[in-house]
C-alpha cells in the first residue's frame, strides 16, 4: 500500500505522486486512471512517490490501493 505520508520525514502535504502519463496514466480518482498508451507488464503498475520536503522517493504498486 502507498503510505499516507512520507516514510522518512512524515510530512503528508509534500508527499505526492510523480505523474507519468505514458506509463501509469493520469490519476483522476482514488482508483481511476486515464491511460494515454495502453501497456501491460514491464512494471507499468508501479507509481513513483516523492516528498517535496526531504526528497525521499519510492515506487509502489497502485493496484494494491483500496
Amino acid at each position: 500500500m502507498i503510505p499516507d505520508c512520507c516514510p522518512s520525514c512524515k510530512d503528508a502535504d509534500e508527499w505526492k505522486e510523480v505523474v507519468n502519463p505514458f506509463t501509469t496514466g493520469i490519476p483522476i480518482g482514488k482508483s481511476i486512471r486515464i491511460s494515454i498508451i495502453q501497456t501491460q507488464g514491464f512494471g507499468f503498475y508501479k507509481v513513483k512517490y516523492r516528498c517535496g520536503k526531504c526528497g525521499y522517493e519510492n515506487k509502489y504498486d497502485y493496484r494494491n490501493e483500496k
